[in-house]
């Protein structure tokens, strides 16, 4: 007879492959649990939960994707870590010439209208992603960010420094701001802090959006529910985080939106547009040789 645990890698093991064959890796720990919650394996993914303990309810589904990992049964690079980043300093060829050969492969065009670089004129309407936690911040900007060239970026939580100085630089009013947060009294109270100190750095109002989690979708998909009692004081609610919706729907959810906002253009025409100028500028190079 199975143990729990291998129980458990046996349903993590079915639904990371279930990602891969619908172009849903890389994920991470927080998405796996609230799927194999959903679809009804709550006691099979739940260890010892009336133990007084801190940790959260995935950690352990964190460790054994680790044992699953080392064990080379999952792909180190399909299970995303937020919490660490690596500063790869610019980018470096042995010649300007060969920089600039290299550089093609990851010259973009922008999609959207407006100047990125000037202070002055049209607003530009590349919209930023704002979440509240790493972890959907971790797979929007993994599968969506260099697609959509747009920005993608974590609060983690209450936060003001970083918002000031990392942020609100590349924001002007009226930008879009597409948000994703839990749906519970902190978590509305984490969205209106994160907007109040952006507009109070930029002096002005942006468009600013929640996308997830919402009452509507809330209404829609049933998400489960968890219990949370509000540290400062004391009072219990129904919250609702944005990862039990799910990684695929809301990727679909943010992929709709920007696809509306970009509207006319579209991605396919661009990819296509800047393969034929990369290849020009390819064969203007070997002309200058």
């Amino acid at each position: 007879m199975q143990s729990k645990k291998d129980v458990c890698k046996d349903k993590l093991r079915a639904l990371i492959q279930e990602h891969e064959a619908n172009h849903g890796i890389p994920t991470n720990a927080r998405f796996l649990y609230y799927e194999l919650k959903q679809r009804g394996y709550e006691y099979q993914i739940t260890f010892n939960p009336t133990a007084k303990t801190h940790r959260r309810p995935d950690q352990y589904i964190s460790e054994f994707l680790l044992e699953m990992r080392i064990a080379g049964e999952t792909p180190w690079n399909w299970i995303t870590d937020e919490t660490r980043d690596l500063d790869h300093g610019p980018l470096t060829a042995d010649t300007i010439e060969d920089w600039v050969d290299v550089a093609l492969d990851q010259a973009r065009i922008n999609p959207w209208k407006g100047k990125p670089w000037a202070k002055t004129g049209p607003v530009e309407p590349k919209p930023l992603i704002l979440t509240e936690d790493r972890a959907t911040s971790g797979v929007i900007k993994a599968v969506m960010s260099n697609e959509y060239c747009v920005r993608c970026t974590s609060s983690n939580g209450q936060c003001h420094g970083f918002l000031r100085t990392d942020v609100a630089p590349y924001l002007y009013p009226g930008q879009p701001v597409l948000y994703l947060g839990d749906y519970n009294r902190a978590g509305n109270d984490i969205e209106a802090n994160n907007r109040h100190i952006l507009e109070d750095e930029i002096g002005g109002a942006l468009k600013w959006e929640r996308v997830a989690i919402t009452p509507a979708q809330i209404r829609r998909w049933n998400p489960p529910a968890k219990w949370t009692v509000d540290g400062r004081d004391g009072v219990g609610a129904d919250s609702w985080e944005s990862e039990s919706l799910g990684q695929a729907r809301l990727i679909t959810i943010v992929r709709q939106r920007l696809d509306r906002l970009m509207r006319p253009v579209k991605l396919a025409d661009l990819r296509e547009r800047e393969e034929q100028e990369r290849e020009a500028i390819r064969q203007l190079l070997r002309r200058q040789r």
